[in-house]
């Protein structure tokens, strides 16, 4: 078994380097780039991407089932000063804390979804908004199990510009979370609330 996922891994990798990504940089006037679904990319992979399209703007990582918080580390080290939208929904390898310090060094962010990332909990979204807060214009938090009242009052206090927000299926949250957002995300388009408690 062993043996073939070394074999898999070397094929894949070999695969990317000998097609997309021929050398650092070779894809310069990439922008957006979805691998949503991709299974099978494991974080060598990314790595390979990530330095053929140093222009990356947007990366949609979602149900990447194979990714690590070191997959995260290579986009921050590599697109931390451009990167302005991230998506990991599903991505359930990530442990949110173990990806806190690259996310915070994506000094562009303003989109960011953590949907489905059992581990994203009030303490990873307080630094996450302490830190890029006042970029961030969507935030994607559904089925983050854990978060309660107490991120939405982190983020009323740091996310003034934010213009949507996605808060289905949060059943911690209480009638004050939608009162923290009221009161400081004055600029909310588009709020979605698909929970027992908020209705």
């Amino acid at each position: 078994m062993g043996l073939t996922r070394g074999f898999l891994r070397w094929r894949i990798l070999s695969t990317l380097l000998g097609t997309i990504a021929r050398s650092s940089n070779c894809l310069p006037a990439l922008a957006t780039m979805s691998l949503r679904g991709a299974c099978r990319l494991l974080n060598e992979g990314i790595s390979v991407l990530v330095t053929s399209a140093c222009t990356l703007m947007s990366l949609h990582l979602g149900q990447c089932s194979l990714l690590t918080h070191f997959a995260i580390n290579v986009v921050a080290d590599v697109l931390g000063h451009i990167l302005k939208e991230l998506f990991i929904d599903d991505c359930q390898n990530i442990n949110a804390m173990f990806v806190l310090s690259a996310l915070k060094r994506l000094e562009c962010l303003e989109v960011l979804s953590v949907a489905g990332i059992q581990t994203v909990c009030d303490d990873f979204i307080s630094e996450i908004v302490t830190t890029l807060g006042s970029n961030m214009k969507e935030a994607v938090l559904a089925n983050c199990f854990k978060i309660t009242d107490d991120s939405l009052e982190a983020m009323r206090r740091t996310c003034s510009s934010l213009s949507a927000i996605d808060l289905s299926n949060l059943d911690l949250l209480t009638d004050s979370a939608l009162h923290y957002l009221a009161n400081g995300c004055r600029s909310i388009q588009t709020l979605k609330t698909l929970s027992k408690q908020l209705q």
